[in-house]
């Protein structure tokens, strides 16, 4: 059994843009200080064979972030038990293209 199991759909379902579409991911990002959501990786691709559906997040600069309440959130709104969260950085990136110069 993979890790979808009883009625949680797979990544590639519709319940992610079901959850855009309502609102519901935008909710998401004000409670959790969200600058840019995305979606990446297999299931953005629609690759029925995903296993896990690929969420990178920025956030407001100087805020606490909580992501094992963010990736319960994630949960709960796609009904996709497998979530992998990305919280990424641009300034981290900026400094190491400038050191790598």
């Amino acid at each position: 059994m993979g890790p979808w199991s009883g009625d949680h759909p797979g990544p590639g379902s519709e319940a992610p843009r079901d959850a855009a579409a309502s609102g519901l991911i935008e909710a998401f990002c004000l409670r959790h200080d969200v600058r840019v959501l995305t979606v990446f990786g297999s299931a953005c691709r629609g690759d029925d064979r995903a296993r896990d559906l690929d969420v990178g997040v920025l956030t407001e600069r100087g805020v606490s972030f909580d992501a094992v309440v963010a990736i319960g959130d994630l949960v709960e709104l796609t009904g996709t038990d497998a979530v992998d969260l990305a919280q990424t950085d641009p300034m981290r990136r900026l400094n190491l293209r400038l050191l790598s110069s």
